[in-house]
């Protein structure tokens, strides 16, 4: 359910949470955990190259006025 359906069925006293609002728990699918090991190889390459990108852009900036 939708919060505003949850909410809409509170309001009409059809539903009841127990003063507790619904948990929903989500985890990843084993292709979206490869997806995901991807992406933090990307993270670790951007900051092993973090400084020397930034470096090269304030060198060529330079270099073209």
């Amino acid at each position: 359910m939708t919060k505003t359906t949850t909410a809409g069925a509170q309001r009409a006293d059809v539903l009841d949470l127990g003063g507790k609002p619904p948990h929903v728990e989500y985890a990843l699918s084993p292709s979206g955990q490869r997806l995901s090991e991807a992406f933090v190889a990307v993270d670790r390459w951007a900051e092993a190259h973090g400084l020397a990108m930034a470096q090269a852009r304030e060198a060529f900036d330079a270099r073209a006025g």
